[in-house]
């Protein structure tokens, strides 16, 4: 965990208080390069925002003023997530106040929501990316609020049957679309061939993942 991880750590936990005060909020936790202990000068701050019911735009709104952010994109709440990018440029944790640039991005999804996409990627091995996104954040993330119901979770995600690993093997075997360097070299399509290469390069990423 290195200096700069704490240090997120630190504000992700003051930022969860004022989410914990809305009655609403089942638990929050920290994510990203924060909760896993290699964030940089560069990284944001990851927050997981967990509600019994559908936030509304007033209630994150009030969240995002008492942490002082401000607002650099705010997702309507139309699907079954919600997401918010807040630019801090100054805080104050304990008595020491820092300045710098820093995005803080609270992630919103209900409880309800959440158990879902769990159960689909565990149960029914739906590879769906939000539910395995999920899964990692929950896996990884630090629980700031709601403990109990975080570890629950968490116990959940890390039996991470062997039919999945098969399933996301299988998916990534694969390494298509079609590929013929040669021609893209030929033609001079640079873009295309590093795409190409990117995406094969993700995929083998990803069967390692599985194994």
């Amino acid at each position: 965990m290195n200096e700069i991880s704490r240090a997120g750590l630190e504000l992700a936990k003051s930022i969860a208080h004022i989410y914990a005060c809305n009655p609403k909020v089942r638990a929050v936790i920290a994510g990203g390069s924060a909760s896993r202990g290699y964030a940089d000068e560069f990284s944001d701050l990851e927050i997981g925002v967990f509600w019994n019911s559908r936030p509304t735009d007033e209630e994150r709104m009030e969240a995002i003023s008492r942490i002082g952010g401000e607002i650099w994109m705010f997702d309507d709440y139309t699907g079954s997530k919600a997401s918010e990018h807040l630019g801090v440029s100054e805080t104050t944790l304990g008595s020491k106040s820092y300045v710098g640039s820093l995005m803080v991005a609270p992630n919103h999804v209900t409880v309800e929501t959440a158990e879902q996409w769990i159960a689909a990627l565990i149960d029914n091995l739906d590879t769906t990316p939000r539910n395995y996104e999920l899964a990692s954040a929950i896996r990884y993330g630090i629980p700031l609020y709601g403990h109990d119901l975080v570890e629950q979770w968490k116990q959940r995600v890390s039996s991470f049957p062997t039919k999945l690993s098969i399933k996301l093997i299988q998916q990534n075997l694969w390494l298509g679309p079609w590929f013929n360097w040669t021609a893209y070299a030929r033609r001079e399509d640079h873009l295309v061939l590093v795409q190409h290469l990117i995406w094969m390069q993700q995929r083998i990423v990803d069967v390692l993942a599985a194994l």
